[in-house]
């Protein structure tokens, strides 16, 4: 199909205007699946130890509900510079995408499940 298939947003642009307007666009048109959706997280910086994942899933949740989706294509850390590379490599933050991905990977299996279309 012709047009734009791959688009993103962000929680902090106009404080989540971006994502609450891609959200409307996305759910009048009917065009989520056609779409690779992204968004992305800088809240990040605030983030360490044992917390990351309910702060990292509890923003993700925040931005989904914006975009009105139950899934987005890719979840970025935004903005990063180069003395914040380090939490790459933090064990916590490490888990917590690692726990977001199989939560994400589950979602798809059971919808794969009820919907025959989907992996075809």
């Amino acid at each position: 199909a012709p047009g734009v298939t791959y688009t993103g947003a962000a929680g902090s642009y106009g404080k989540g205007k971006s994502e609450s307007t891609l959200g409307e666009v996305l759910e009048r048109t009917g065009k989520r699946k056609s779409v690779y959706l992204v968004t992305k997280n800088s809240s990040y910086r605030k983030v360490q130890g044992p917390d990351a994942a309910r702060i990292f899933e509890k923003k993700l949740v925040e931005s989904m509900q914006r975009l009105r989706t139950d899934y987005v294509d890719s979840y970025y850390l935004h903005g990063m510079t180069g003395d914040q590379m380090g939490l790459l490599s933090e064990p916590s933050v490490k888990a917590a995408f690692a726990e977001l991905k199989k939560i994400a990977d589950e979602s798809l299996e059971a919808e794969e499940r009820n919907d025959g279309s989907l992996g075809a």
